[in-house]
């Protein structure tokens, strides 16, 4: 026998939701229940997914292109010295030679 100060959750859950039925006079939801049918949760699912798919690609994407653009735009040098071929940063229009120490002039093309 279940005592009315000693009574579980799952009692008062199951009374409430009688009592809504019989005021009601018909099939009780909670408020926190919603229904979906299978198609709409399917669809719903699938464009969720994606949408994290398109933004973790963007988000890599973007993250990448910043990263290696500053390893990719360099100038080239020409030492006339000791004929070898080296980068520096961009923007440089004097740099020294690696090998030699000679201070070229940027490659022009």
């Amino acid at each position: 026998m279940l005592c009315a100060s000693v009574s579980p959750w799952w009692v008062w859950i199951a009374i409430g939701s009688i009592s809504r039925t019989a005021l009601g006079g018909g099939r009780s939801i909670r408020q926190s229940e919603i229904v979906f049918e299978l198609t709409t949760a399917a669809v719903v699912y699938c464009v969720l997914v994606a949408g994290v798919f398109l933004g973790l690609w963007l988000y890599y994407d973007r993250r990448d292109h910043r990263r290696f653009e500053l390893e990719r735009r360099k100038t080239v040098f020409h030492c006339i010295r000791c004929d070898a071929l080296y980068t520096a940063p961009s923007g440089a229009e004097l740099c020294k030679c690696p090998k030699c120490g000679y201070e070229n002039a940027r490659l022009r093309f």
